[in-house]
């Protein structure tokens, strides 16, 4: 993970789908990130008032299997699926899914891309989406065989 471009809060970050993230604090093995709406140049910092809505924090390495463990809370209303799908779940059987996992897995890669970490690394993500965690792991991902 190289996070040496963080340093100065508010004025560090990276666009984040229609979202920003900007840079909290850091430990070697940590980032926290402030997550934003609003309008925000990466030169320039904050053009007009933003509005926090979440939040993100990247720990690598980690001890466990998953050496890149990913914290994130973004409003829920940005993951739902217009309509609930239903999905195979093992061991066996089919459960209703309201989440959109594939927009998931898309804001993942962003932010392994953006702090430099290895996509072939092992990772686990919590998605705080409304009042329960959705967890996600590269194991899980469609085409990934486990």
């Amino acid at each position: 993970m190289d996070i040496s471009r963080f340093n100065t809060e508010i004025f560090d970050g990276f666009q984040l789908y229609e979202y920003f993230a900007l840079f909290s604090f850091k430990t070697p093995n940590s980032i926290s990130f402030s997550v934003d709406e609003g309008s925000w140049d990466p030169e320039e910092g904050p053009r007009s008032t933003i509005t926090n809505v979440g939040w993100l924090d990247v720990h690598y390495p980690t001890s466990s299997f998953y050496k890149t463990q990913i914290r994130i809370k973004i409003p829920e209303q940005h993951f739902l699926l217009a309509e609930p799908v239903m999905v195979d779940c093992h061991p066996g059987g089919k459960i209703e899914q309201f989440h959109n996992t594939s927009l998931m897995y898309d804001y993942i890669e962003k932010i392994l891309k953006e702090l430099k970490i290895d996509p072939e690394e092992h990772y686990e993500a919590y998605f705080l989406v409304g009042e329960n965690p959705f967890g996600l792991c590269d194991m899980q991902k469609p085409g990934t065989i486990s």
